[in-house]
């Protein structure tokens, strides 16, 4: 079975770029050796993993993957006239909630109306192949931390100074939407 999402991910440059302001946080939260730090474990996600996740798929069977491949492919096909666009990510929040934080995100205040678009054609037409059914709604994001076990963040410095970080601008083409498999490194499917 494979484990997949449909994603795009931030171009080189910008993961770069993000992955060392908030590796830099993580770092500096690990080195305090505090009480508020002893219950949970921070980490900042690599650059070659920021996406943005336009479906999560989880466990598919092997002979399906082709099947799913295929059709990610029809449908961006049919959204092919679709012109390139670009989100950009400029508040930081914490979720579910900051007093049980399990990740990080960037989340655009004002996503470009294409990308609803395109995740509701994604889901629509892929999401028969999902793990289980998630109806809920599609918030564009890009997680930048996780922790582990959930954390109360209320008094932790981890996400002061967003300005240092946003806006994070992913551009998106419908070439930059794949069919990734997640096996602890990401390898792109189609």
């Amino acid at each position: 079975m494979a484990r997949l999402f449909i994603g795009s991910f931030l171009t080189e440059a910008e993961a770069e770029r993000v992955s060392t302001v908030t590796s830099a946080r993580v770092h500096a939260l690990t080195s305090d050796k505090s009480d508020d730090l002893e219950n949970f474990n921070a980490r900042a996600l690599p650059a070659e993993k920021l996406h943005i996740t336009w479906l999560f798929l989880g466990e598919v069977d092997d002979e399906r993957v082709k099947e799913v491949s295929v059709k990610l492919q029809q449908t961006l096909k049919k959204l092919g006239d679709m012109a390139p666009l670009e989100i950009t990510y400029d508040e930081l929040e914490i979720w579910p909630e900051v007093n049980r934080a399990r990740v990080a995100v960037v989340t655009p205040s004002l996503p470009p109306p294409e990308v609803q678009t395109i995740a509701a054609a994604i889901r629509k037409e892929l999401g028969q192949f999902q793990e289980q059914d998630e109806s809920k709604e599609f918030k564009p994001h890009v997680t930048l931390f996780r922790f582990s076990p959930a954390a109360n963040l209320k008094d932790v410095e981890l996400t002061t100074q967003p300005e240092i970080l946003l806006p994070v601008k992913q551009p998106i083409r419908l070439e930059d939407v794949h069919l990734i498999a997640s096996a602890g490194e990401y390898s792109i499917i189609c």
